[in-house]
């Protein structure tokens, strides 16, 4: 049950009126769920009547859901929005809400798996994945991690200097060090979630054994927090719990992990997926800027020159090849904040301000290659779009109704049918290039220990080819790669 709410108290404590209780923005919690309220006509409290309680809720958790265009919803980028309610006496949720954007919401079949996982996110922020929580974190033996008084309530620091960006200044609840740590990274101050499960899974994911935890977002995306609610984007991009969605929103064993730490949930791991952004590339793709002298330090992550069809620039795969995309560099009115300058004109950054403005290759609205209905009706590169399709790099080219306008020196990418085979140490990728009108197939083998990526040639009645990955593995998601 929830409590009721209390709309004005004696001095000494006693309940002299009940109020609506609310939720987000449904006009009140159903009575059925709310406990019961004793409210007392005098001080003395000789003169009570008790609120009976509702019947409650077999369940862990209730959350309240609207379907309300509001003001955060003007902005075009918010297609939901979630907090808790209410907690239980050991500080985890039990009563939360969520608000959908109607106006924001696409009954598209392509926008499906995208929409669903925002739902998640959400719920998740419900559960407890917050700024709010950080501080009311237990550990598994139920005890606090960060420090209460009398009355069991983690006390404000007063005048407390937010890490991030803008390093605003608040009184805020604080979270103990072994919840939360504050250090510098490229020059700005970040808050890192550094529980022990967070902390295993940042190190396994980067490779990087010094890693004191996994940093939460430093760019405000939302009023008055004074830590992030979400991952930090340029290093999670494609994570679920990062503070953007993307075209593939991983759920992995991170965000399992801070749930899990919370001390208010047991998680399985074998409901996680990999996250491939970041993975195996060390504590340099942590700790030092993703663009040094205007020049990527990561090409398979990061991007340097910005979309132009004509010179044939800023074309490439996602990391996770899921999607075709392009290089999100552009210009700003004005110059970004000084850590996040990478280049010698001090206004270009990536179109994603919460990735540090660092540029990378982002889906093209129509990139997804599993996506069925992004199969180009005219397929001159002769590419497949379909649950088993990835993105390559391709000079591929045929003639279709008489006409070829694919330029077999530019820099494409194409969508392929892909396959797996062998195991960690001797990993096969094959790609299945269909020609013809007969259903022939071409089949290109990528091998894991290639010394470089090599371009393989087209079949029959096309020119150009398919270039294998120079890390085939990134299209093949075996378990070890969800740990």
């Amino acid at each position: 049950k929830a409590a009721r709410a209390c709309g004005a108290l004696w001095s000494n404590g006693v309940c002299t009126l009940e109020a609506t209780t609310a939720c987000g923005h449904a006009a009140a919690v159903p009575a059925e769920l709310l406990d019961e309220l004793t409210v007392c006509d005098t001080y003395e409290a000789n003169s009570c009547t008790v609120v009976a309680a509702g019947a409650g809720v077999a369940a862990d958790f209730a959350i309240s859901i609207t379907a309300l265009d509001t003001t955060l919803c003007s902005s075009g980028a918010t297609i939901a929005y979630a907090s808790t309610c209410q907690r239980d006496q050991n500080d985890r949720p039990i009563l939360g809400h969520a608000n959908f954007c109607p106006s924001q919401l696409s009954t598209a079949a392509s926008d499906w798996d995208e929409q669903r996982a925002t739902a998640v996110h959400e719920l998740l922020h419900a559960l407890g994945f917050s700024s709010d929580s950080w501080a009311l974190f237990r550990r598994d033996d139920g005890t606090p991690y960060t420090a209460r008084d009398a009355n069991g309530d983690v006390v404000p620091t007063a005048s407390y200097t937010c890490p991030g960006a803008d390093g605003t200044v608040a009184d805020v609840r604080v979270p103990d060090a072994e919840v939360l740590v504050v250090s510098a990274l490229n020059g700005v101050n970040v808050g890192w979630l550094a529980t022990p499960r967070v902390t295993s899974v940042a190190r396994d994911i980067f490779d990087c054994a010094t890693l004191v935890g996994a940093p939460l977002e430093n760019q405000p995306t939302s009023t008055g927090a004074c830590f992030g609610s979400h991952w930090e984007q340029r290093l999670f991009m494609h994570e679920l719990m990062a503070s953007t969605t993307s075209h593939t929103a991983v759920y992995s064993s991170l965000t399992l992990a801070a749930l899990e730490d919370s001390g208010w949930y047991r998680a399985d791991y074998a409901y996680a997926t990999a996250l491939l952004w970041g993975r195996h590339r060390g504590c340099a793709f942590v700790n030092q800027p993703c663009v040094a002298g205007g020049t990527s330090a990561d090409e398979h992550h990061f991007c340097d020159a910005a979309y132009n069809i004509s010179a044939g620039a800023g074309v490439g795969c996602t990391a996770d090849h899921k999607a075709r995309g392009y290089c999100n560099l552009q210009s700003y009115s004005s110059a970004l904040p000084a850590p996040f300058q990478y280049f010698s004109d001090p206004t270009m950054g990536s179109s994603l301000a919460t990735a540090d403005y660092c540029p990378f290759h982002q889906s093209w609205a129509s990139g997804a290659c599993q996506e069925p209905s992004n199969q180009p009706s005219r397929n001159f590169r002769l590419e497949v779009y379909g649950e088993s399709a990835r993105c390559l790099e391709t000079t591929l080219a045929q003639t279709v109704d008489g006409f070829n306008l694919m330029d077999p020196d530019a820099p494409a990418t194409g969508c392929y049918n892909t396959s797996c085979s062998g195991d960690d140490q001797d990993l096969v990728l094959h790609v299945t290039v269909e020609h013809g009108t007969e259903g022939a197939t071409h089949t290109v083998d990528c091998f894991q220990n290639a010394s470089a990526a090599t371009t393989h040639p087209a079949p029959g009645g096309a020119t150009g080819g398919v270039v294998c990955p120079a890390e085939p593995w990134r299209l093949c998601e075996f378990s070890y790669l969800a740990t």
